[in-house]
């Protein structure tokens, strides 16, 4: 189980640039990872998820698409602020909708699941 799901506003990014008038007279803004300042914890947090997409296993259903997967389900309580692992053996698979992939109708795909340490 994993708490602080809102965690994320404790710990916002600090931009070091000034979009106020492109967000105004454009009404959008274009950033660079380097405009925005980063705290130790979330220069940790980073870390954690680049060494996490770097382990990531091949799509098994096509080794040669340059595919890198994995696939959880869980349930979120917001009233606890809780996000809870579903436990069953469906918990790593999906199907696909037909309108997304109409090759492999109604067969589930299993992923390697989504380690708690990246949530």
């Amino acid at each position: 189980m994993t708490n602080g799901i809102h965690s994320e506003l404790e710990n916002r990014l600090i931009c070091r640039v000034n979009a106020y008038k492109t967000m105004m007279s454009q009404g959008y803004c274009q950033l660079g990872s380097d405009d925005f300042s980063l705290t130790d914890d979330q220069k940790s947090d980073l870390s954690i998820i680049q060494r996490h997409f770097d382990s990531l296993a091949q799509d098994p259903y096509d080794q040669k698409s340059g595919r890198y997967r994995q696939h959880s389900k869980y349930v979120l309580l917001p009233c606890l602020d809780l996000l809870v692992p579903q436990s069953s053996e469906h918990a790593y698979s999906y199907k696909q909708d037909i309108n997304f992939n109409d090759e492999v109708v109604d067969k589930p795909r299993k992923f390697q699941q989504v380690p708690d340490k990246i949530l």
